[in-house]
Formats: C-alpha cells, structure tokens, sequence
C-alpha cells in the first residue's frame, strides 16, 4: 500500500510544482492539503487525549485510594474508562491508519530528490545549461538554494563534535557519494557524475546551501506543540513520571532540531508543516471541544472537569 501511495503521490507533487513553480513551496502545500485530508482522524486522536485528561482527577482518587493496591487499581481506571466511554486502544487506531500516508508521502519527497539529481546530471552532460539553472530555480526556497540538500551550513557530525571526525560545508550540487545513493535507488548506473558535474560543483559549492532556519523553526513547533499535548494523570500526578515527560521533551526537541539539519529541506519543510497544523489544530479543538462538552461525553460534572482550569480562572477574577 505504501508503495502504491508513493507512485500516485510522486506525479502529484510534480504537478503542483509545475504550478506553482518551485518544489518548496510545493511541498507546503501538498502537507496542508495532506494534513487535511487526514483531519478527521488527527481530531478522533486529540479528542480521546482530552477526554482522558478530563478523568485525571477520577483517576488520582482511584490511584490515593488503592495506593497499595496495584491490581484493584488498574481495574477501578478500566471501569472509570469503560464508564466514560474511553478506550485507551481507540487513541492509536488513528496513528495507526495514518502512519502508511505518512510514509508514503516522505517515500514521495525522496524519489522526487533522486529524480533531481538525476536530471541536473543529465542536463549537464547534455550541455543544456539553461535547463539546469531552471531546475535550480525550481529546487530554490527563500533562503535555501536547493531543497533537496539540508537547510544548513555544515553538516552536523556527531564524531566531529566528539572530536573524532571533521564537519564539512552542505553544497547546493549533491557530491558523487551522495548522487551514488540517488542513482542506484532509481536503478540507474553512472560512472562519470564527478566529471560531468566537476565544473558546476566547483561554480555553485562555493556558497552554502542554508542556514538551519528551519531546524530552529521546527525544534521550537515541536517545543511548544509537546507543551500543548494533554497529559494523562500518570504524568500530571507522579513527580517521577513529570521528570520523565520533562526529559522527552526536551530530547523530542533536539531530536527534531538534529533531523531537520542532517535530512534534506524538503523533509524540514513538510516536518515544520505538520508541526505547526497539528498545532493550530489542537488550539482549536481546546476552544470547541469544551470541558462541558467533554464532561458530558464522559459522564461527568462539570466541577469535576479540568480543575485547573477553572482553579486559574477564579484566580484571575480575584486579582481583578
């Protein structure tokens, strides 16, 4: 099914590029428009996270009142759950049917890439050197002159920073290693790309391709999309378990940071996409989906629905 996704997407994207005319800003718009297509079940997941977080004060009475009782325990969280109409399993269903877009669509940007390369050679050894600026014009995005190279000006070496290697500046023209990977994923043998190519690399290498503008943006979406996800009273209750969500945080960060300055600016754009839709999403579902609706939908009162909530908002009319 993947495979199968990823030849229809591949087509698709190419089309939309030659609307709009650059690959970058193809890529924005094909995530959106993914992003959409898979909305309703982005919501049935967000919407089962806020309606557990909603029974978190059912559930740290349940946990105070059976605290030596692990078993009797779990099985008061399961009758609370299965009252309220929540189903932990119904949360990953949707991630789950998900998942196989989601790779279809990164299988996509990637064939794209090799196509990219593969053509700039072609180009080249053909003398068609107009065909080959407007092909880098097509893989420009704002700052970053190709997006199938990463938004960066050196590569981030993990040796290197440990002392045991050297960093090296990320180029606009893919080096024969790299042009190596693309041709033998397209099936294709190339014996001549470091000459063929020898005098473009020398003209367009000696400017970097980015800035890692867009891992910053991504690593700071993730940030703030991860302080807006709903925490399951597992978490907001046990100082051991907020450390641990503190500490994947932190590394979910980074972690995104790193992949969007090693893997190619087509992947950072469609990652910082996904990042900032699923944040916006989860800001409005915070606004329609209420804590009255939610504490009907569980079978709960109002009183007893994000308590927090309505802590801060007695607080504020205090102060005023």
């Amino acid at each position: 099914m993947n495979g199968f996704l990823a030849r229809l997407l591949t087509p698709a994207m190419e089309w939309l590029c030659d609307i709009v005319g650059q690959y970058g800003l193809a890529i924005i718009i094909a995530t959106v428009l993914f992003r959409m297509l898979l909305l309703p079940f982005d919501i049935m997941q967000r919407k089962n996270a806020l309606r557990m977080q909603a029974l978190n004060p059912k559930i740290e009475e349940i946990n105070k009142r059976f605290a030596n009782d692990p078993q009797k325990r779990q099985q008061a969280v399961a009758q609370l759950q299965k009252k309220s109409g929540v189903n932990t399993m119904s949360g990953c269903l949707p991630l789950l049917i998900q998942l196989p877009f989601f790779a279809a669509f990164f299988n996509a940007m990637r064939t794209i890439g090799y196509n990219v390369t593969y053509s700039m050679y072609e180009l080249v050894k053909a003398g068609d050197m107009a065909g080959f600026e407007a092909l880098m014009e097509r893989c420009r995005f704002l700052w970053v002159h190709n997006v199938f190279q990463p938004d960066a000006m050196f590569t981030i070496n993990l040796k290197a920073i440990f002392g045991r290697g050297a960093s090296a500046v990320v180029s606009m023209i893919p080096t024969a290693e790299e042009a190596a990977v693309a041709f033998n994923a397209l099936g294709v043998t190339v014996a001549d790309y470091a000459d063929v190519m020898a005098d473009v690399i020398a003209t367009y290498n000696t400017r970097t391709n980015g800035l890692f503008i867009i891992a910053i943006i991504a690593g700071i979406a993730s940030f703030l999309q991860q302080k807006m996800t709903p925490q399951s009273a597992a978490t907001t209750g046990d100082p051991a378990q907020q450390s641990t969500m503190k500490g994947m945080m932190i590394f979910m960060t980074f972690f995104s940071v790193y992949l969007c300055a090693t893997y190619n600016a087509a992947f950072g754009l469609y990652w910082m996409v996904t990042v900032a839709f699923g944040m916006i999403v989860q800001f409005v579902l915070r606004k329609v989906y209420t804590p009255e609706r939610i504490a009907k939908q569980n079978g709960m009162t109002t009183e007893n629905t994000f308590p927090d909530r309505k802590a801060k908002k007695a607080a504020a009319k205090e102060d005023k």
